[in-house]
């Protein structure tokens, strides 16, 4: 079986279509290995119900990194981390695909019910946009898509 279509079923819809910053961070090369990228992509992952050993599997595919690269180990610990977390305790915020709005993870394994409604919204860019490097990394995704397999 195929990554990339196995963790769009899960998240319910195609990478392209992922907002603009989770695409930076896990397509620009070289990654951002913030712990601002780090947070962003693996709340995501979390919040959208993807298991942590095919999100780990998914970032390493995606970003190029190696089994030994510690933004692994930190995506595994932030999983961890937020499932210990308490009932109701707002850790980070996502954006939900199937929402289509951002929401906090608010405890053990969902559901992630608490919706964030700031006075005026949020705006949220999705896909890769138009730009060469933009188009670079989607090209990234291509080549992925149809070669990484689960197992």
């Amino acid at each position: 079986m195929l990554l990339i279509p196995a963790v769009e079923a899960i998240v319910g819809g195609p990478v392209s279509r992922w907002p603009r910053g989770v695409l930076h961070y896990l397509f620009s090369t070289p990654t951002d290995t913030s712990p601002d990228a780090l947070r962003t992509v693996a709340a995501f992952l979390y919040g959208n119900n993807v298991p942590c050993t095919l999100a780990v599997n998914f970032v390493k595919a995606c970003a190029g990194m190696d089994d030994n690269n510690s933004w692994l180990y930190w995506v595994f610990d932030a999983y961890h981390n937020w499932a210990e977390a308490e009932p109701h305790f707002h850790s980070a915020m996502f954006w939900s695909m199937r929402m289509a709005r951002y929401m906090w993870l608010n405890g053990p394994y969902g559901p992630h019910t608490d919706v964030i409604s700031p006075p005026g919204g949020f705006d949220v860019v999705c896909g890769f946009g138009t730009t060469p490097r933009a188009l670079r990394m989607n090209r990234r995704l291509s080549a992925i898509r149809g070669t990484v397999h689960i197992f």
